[in-house]
């Protein structure tokens, strides 16, 4: 029997879905998009998540801000750039002014972290190869830095003789691939 068929307690519907909500939250932020999605997977009826969503938001219990900085520190700490945080918020459904407001006020040295991200992934090693660089590159673009930021923060590890070529790929606009 799901969560969402037991009345726990015998209580109705919508106070289920309360509890259920609150637990949730008692293990870490949600978006309010997010977890009126989750609560609708647990099988309870839309106007009930609806209800019980905007009256956690409105006790400012579950909070789109929060979730936001919730997830930019969390996703900051495991190597992420600023493109694919701001990319998973948005398919979190979080509003892209709550979005902007939330990278707006936050002290991140995107540089530093782009550069402690290379070092632990890669080490003090410089790439052999142009095609090393490029998988290099690749791999942090995908993880959401800016080919300008990568190129910045790559220098220092990077061979003459690659340094060259990379830089004569990126001004002509051949080294850039989305």
């Amino acid at each position: 029997m799901s969560d969402a068929a037991s009345p726990s307690g015998g209580g109705s519907a919508e106070s289920d879905c309360r509890r259920q909500a609150l637990k949730y939250l008692a293990r870490r932020e949600y978006g309010v998009s997010e977890l009126g999605r989750k609560l609708r997977g647990k099988g309870f009826p839309g106007c009930h998540c609806d209800k019980v969503v905007e009256d956690l938001a409105m006790q400012k219990l579950v909070s789109d801000k929060r979730y936001a900085e919730s997830v930019l520190n969390v996703r900051v700490r495991k190597g992420y750039g600023p493109a694919r945080i701001q990319y998973l918020l948005n398919e979190a459904g979080v509003d892209k002014g709550v979005i902007d407001e939330v990278f707006g006020f936050t002290d991140v040295d995107w540089l530093q972290q782009l550069k402690l991200h290379i070092h632990k992934k890669y080490g003090d090693t410089s790439p052999e190869s142009y095609l090393e660089w490029v998988r290099r590159a690749r791999y942090l673009n995908a993880r959401g830095y800016g080919s300008d930021l990568i190129k910045e923060a790559m220098a220092p590890v990077i061979s003459e003789a690659v340094s060259e070529k990379v830089s004569d790929r990126v001004s002509k606009g051949a080294g850039h691939e989305s």
